[in-house]
């Protein structure tokens, strides 16, 4: 017994060394985008049920407004579906003992799908919305705080933007905008030759 638990404790170690090591190879290596024709609308919803799912065991409620007419467009799924993550991470973090609500909306705004992420944790008072981008920044004992920086490269690769806006004591707001593509960026031109 006293064996299996040592060996229990060495591997959530080991898990944890592999989880930071995966972190800083995503962040210090170029992200390789494999873009395809997403109905955004789909893709959302999808995954705000894997939200709910997670946030339910945790005692967090999640409110979705997801807009149904958002269009199909040019993007990484499993890459945007990873920044998106990283920032419900972050919520799910701040409110898992205390509980509390996230709210997730989806909108077409003018060329672009604006996507809004707000939780009521409280928000951060030791980290300025600008430093929580930057590598190895976090209010968080035992997190290596790259998750935002890797979201907002996932998001600059889609030539998107991405925010914060704290609002102390009461929660946080992340802004994601993502620029509607209508083709894929990584295809290459064919060069049509002209006769002489």
């Amino acid at each position: 017994h006293g064996i299996r638990k040592r060996l229990k404790h060495i591997s959530k170690h080991v898990q944890h060394a592999e989880e930071v090591i995966s972190d800083i190879c995503d962040v210090v290596r170029p992200l390789q985008p494999h873009y395809s024709l997403t109905e955004m609308t789909a893709f959302l919803e999808e995954w705000c049920k894997r939200v709910k799912a997670e946030a339910r065991l945790l005692g967090v409620a999640v409110e979705t407004n997801i807009e149904k007419d958002l269009p199909a467009m040019y993007i990484d799924p499993s890459l945007v579906r990873q920044a998106l993550w990283h920032i419900i991470e972050n919520s799910l973090d701040a409110m898992e003992k205390v509980g509390g609500t996230i709210t997730i909306k989806a909108i077409l705004c003018w060329d672009a799908v604006h996507i809004e992420l707000t939780d009521s944790g409280g928000g951060f008072d030791q980290l300025t919305a600008a430093k929580a981008f930057q590598p190895f920044s976090s209010s968080k004992p035992g997190k290596m705080g790259l998750g935002l920086t890797l979201c907002r490269q996932i998001i600059t690769d889609h030539g998107g933007d991405i925010q914060i806006v704290n609002e102390e004591h009461t929660g946080v707001t992340v802004i994601v905008e993502l620029p509607i593509s209508f083709t894929d960026p990584t295809a290459k031109r064919t060069k049509v030759a002209v006769p002489a």
